[in-house]
């Protein structure tokens, strides 16, 4: 891979996920990276090789060691296969079923409507299947619950 290609990649700096930190988000990283590497035009091998130079710490020995375990004519790494073994690894089914439970009970209490849009939006990732159709999720606005929302009526 170019040198200027690596140079380009770092400068926009996306995050960096070292393991070591209980809050972290492995899919955020891979969301992030993923947009990245999309604008910059890159091969699918190339996008996967990019997104290792953003794990540091424990993601980064893990990976390692999933490369190295990894039989001497597989293919190269394409971004899918990155992709999905690292939130395998690193993203446990458990988190993902406690993020789906966030976002299921998901209530505006004391949150303002953008607070609450906010949080939706960001717990909406782990239920793409459920947010194909928002609207049923507009009962969790206390201020607007029982009644259908448009972006008009809501603004007013």
């Amino acid at each position: 891979m170019c040198a200027y290609i690596i140079k380009d990649f770092l400068r926009i700096n996306p995050s960096k996920l070292s393991g070591s930190k209980a809050e972290e988000d492995p899919n955020g990283l891979t969301d992030e990276v993923s947009k990245t590497l999309a604008i910059m035009g890159l091969t699918s091998s190339e996008k996967a090789e990019l997104a290792t130079y953003q794990l540091k710490d424990v993601f980064q020995v893990l990976y390692e060691k999933w490369k190295d375990s990894r039989q001497v004519e597989a293919v190269p790494i394409e971004w899918e296969i990155f992709n999905s073994t690292f939130l395998e690894r690193f993203f446990p089914t458990e988190l993902t079923e406690a993020k789906f439970g966030e976002f299921i009970n998901l209530k505006q209490n004391k949150m303002s409507v953008k607070e609450y849009a906010l949080e939706f939006t960001q717990l909406s990732n782990y239920s793409p299947i459920l947010v194909a159709n928002p609207n049923k999720f507009v009962t969790g606005v206390s201020e607007f619950s029982g009644r259908r929302v448009s972006y008009d009526n809501a603004c007013r």
